[in-house]
């Protein structure tokens, strides 16, 4: 789980976790958002404070585990649009390497690149036309959705 600590992260790791889950969080903890480590953290899941662009730290989040919720990004725009650019590398750039990484060492470790679509779309008995609109539908809005969180 990225973004473990956050709003929505937080409550994920925990019905997860009380699912009997095992979890692992990737959490900056970034000062702005999290000035000393949160209280509310499930004790039942192991933390990894580590930033998402961090390599190693990906590596080692991703070691083992069968699949991955991404829910990290950085949030609360302060200065307003002079940070945009900070914004758009830690949260585009940041889900970039997370894809990476778990191709590499992650769930989805040994499938084919990530440009080929079988890498990451299950396969359906489904008309290819329908298919293939509810692909393009569906990266739409993944893309909708990172360039709005970009933004904010």
């Amino acid at each position: 789980m990225t973004g473990g600590a956050g709003f929505i992260g937080s409550g994920v790791v925990d019905a997860l976790v009380a699912r009997g889950h095992d979890v692992v969080v990737l959490d900056s903890l970034d000062p702005a958002v999290h000035p000393s480590r949160p209280d509310y953290l499930n004790e039942g899941a192991a933390y990894v404070e580590a930033d998402l662009r961090d390599d190693d730290a990906l590596a080692q989040a991703l070691r083992g585990v069968e699949a991955v919720s991404h829910q990290a990004a950085m949030v609360g725009v302060t200065a307003g649009f002079a940070d945009a650019p900070r914004y758009a590398v830690v949260n585009d750039v940041g889900t970039a390497l997370l894809l990476r990484a778990a191709i590499e060492h992650g769930p989805l470790a040994g499938r084919r690149s990530p440009g080929h679509r079988a890498a990451l779309l299950p396969r359906r008995e489904v008309p290819r036309s329908r298919a293939r609109r509810r692909r393009r539908d569906q990266l739409a809005w993944s893309i909708r959705r990172v360039s709005t969180a970009a933004l904010m």
